[in-house]
């Protein structure tokens, strides 16, 4: 018993300087704070203005979650990797399992901070429309009435599902690169196709209208389904505007339908388009697990714990 309790205490000791390193690293590149906090804000500043904030905070949102997971995480992995501090990791009761398990949960953790840190600050960019929109879209919601009418039950599942994704594809950019700047490269590509094709830079409508985009978004984009099912969350109790239905994400039987009869911006907007019929619903729910599935094997395969 004495051997095994100071095995653990060994463990938890390490496990803490593990945290203290890394949380070091993060602070000391400019990737991990600029993605976090600043990157997702110029985003959802820049478009929010122009197109409205009820038309870009839903996908918007999860800009940090992309961002991180696509390039701060995996550099982060990689560096580890390739330093000398690996020969005292090495050397530590803190196995190659337990180190990218850490390294993980660290950035998950900053993830879901990037997430609310975006929601409050987003909402104090906009607060002077928190009871009144703007006169230029003076028909749509304010900012209260919007967050009053998010199912936040489906739009917080949702975002743990991009959250899962993106970890599993920077695994896998670690498995696969050999270098930082491969890593960085691919993972900004991801992320630009990402933020375009699946909505959330733009209105889901817009990307809707052009269908061989819309179609290929499912090929080529891993978060096309979770940014849908977010979109749909953010709107999904209210029969205004942008959820004719109040449909939920987990109704399978229930199309997302959106009925956008404004003219915002001087642009006349559709009157009634279907975004999400219900078997692309049903194809929302399964496929980020069929993502998941095969960035994880990709990254069983190919992780080699050594760069050379």
């Amino acid at each position: 018993k004495h051997m095994v309790s100071a095995k653990s205490n060994s463990l938890g000791r390490s496990l803490r300087g593990l945290i203290l390193l890394i949380n070091e690293y993060y602070w000391k590149t400019f990737t991990g704070p600029f993605f976090t906090f600043f990157f997702p804000l110029v985003i959802i500043s820049l478009l929010g203005w122009m197109l409205g904030y009820f038309m870009i905070l839903s996908g918007s949102l999860s800009i940090g979650i992309l961002s991180i997971s696509l390039t701060s995480m995996p550099t982060a992995i990689y560096e580890f990797k390739s330093s000398s501090l690996l020969k005292r990791i090495g050397a530590s009761p803190i196995n190659p399992k337990i180190f990218i398990t850490a390294v993980c949960s660290f950035y998950i953790a900053v993830m879901i901070i990037s997430v609310i840190w975006s929601f409050l600050v987003s909402t104090v960019i906009f607060i002077s429309y928190w009871e009144k929109a703007p006169e230029w879209a003076s028909q749509m919601p304010s900012v209260s009435e919007m967050l009053a009418n998010i199912n936040y039950g489906g739009y917080i599942y949702s975002q743990i599902l991009t959250i899962v994704i993106g970890a599993s594809i920077g695994i896998m950019l670690v498995s696969i690169a050999r270098s930082s700047v491969t890593i960085q490269s691919f993972g900004v590509i991801i992320l630009i196709v990402s933020m375009f094709l699946s909505g959330q830079v733009f209105p889901l409508y817009i990307v809707k209208n052009v269908q061989p985009l819309w179609i290929l978004g499912y090929v080529i984009c891993p978060f096309k389904s979770t940014a849908c099912m977010i979109v749909e969350s953010w709107y999904g109790k209210t029969d205004f505007l942008n959820n004719v239905l109040g449909s939920s994400i987990f109704d399978l039987t229930k199309s997302y339908i959106i009925r956008p009869t404004l003219e915002v911006g001087g642009i006349k907007m559709m009157e009634k388009m279907t975004m999400v019929t219900s078997l692309e619903k049903i194809i929302n729910i399964f496929l980020p697990f069929i993502w998941d599935i095969i960035f994880i094997l990709v990254a069983s395969f190919k992780f080699k714990w050594s760069t050379r």
